[in-house]
């Protein structure tokens, strides 16, 4: 029996250019939830390090009280322990952590939006987009509760800005409840 040599493949794939983000702020309701923890900030971070998300700002907002740095630092830990995350280095962690930000509050009051709608004034005025992404990493049954509020809060202008939202998981039991 002879020993078959496979050389390897000449072909080199060009990789694509990877997009850039229109300057904005992501704003992640259910922040400190594990969809957000294991999927959401890996993949937010991965973004970061591949310069897909130059002028991006993240601001999480949660139940839980806590600072800036108390979230960040609850972020680098579940980018320490994620298997999506290679190799975090400090330069990598230093870029991606200027970009977050924190606020706590219930997401079934009114003044919870209230607080977000300053937030977000304030990040304006220290150079932060007013394009705004709202990510709702949250059970379904506050998706409509969260709308409703964005909206009352007049999160939902576009006035010379964009506002999206995201709605992370399906709703309903089966396609007939959807």
């Amino acid at each position: 029996m002879s020993a078959v040599v496979v050389e390897p493949n000449p072909v080199q794939l060009e990789q694509p250019e990877l997009p850039h983000a229109d300057p904005c702020v992501v704003v992640i309701f259910g922040a400190t939830g594990d969809l957000t923890k294991r999927k959401l900030m890996p993949a937010l971070c991965r973004l970061t390090d591949q310069g897909c998300l130059e002028s991006v700002r993240i601001l999480g907002v949660g139940r839980s009280h806590m600072t800036d740095d108390e979230f960040q630092a609850q972020v680098r830990e579940a980018l320490e322990d994620s298997k999506k995350i290679d190799h975090l280095d400090d330069e990598t962690w230093r870029e991606f952590s200027n970009r977050l930000h924190y606020m706590s509050g219930e997401l079934d009051t009114e003044t919870t939006y209230q607080q977000v709608a300053e937030r977000l004034e304030e990040l304006a005025r220290e150079g932060a987009s007013k394009n705004h992404l709202f990510y709702l990493a949250t059970p379904p049954p506050l998706f409509s509760t969260i709308v409703k509020q964005l909206g009352q809060a007049g999160l939902n202008k576009e006035d010379g800005h964009w506002s999206r939202i995201i709605i992370e998981k399906p709703f309903g039991r089966d396609l007939e409840s959807a």
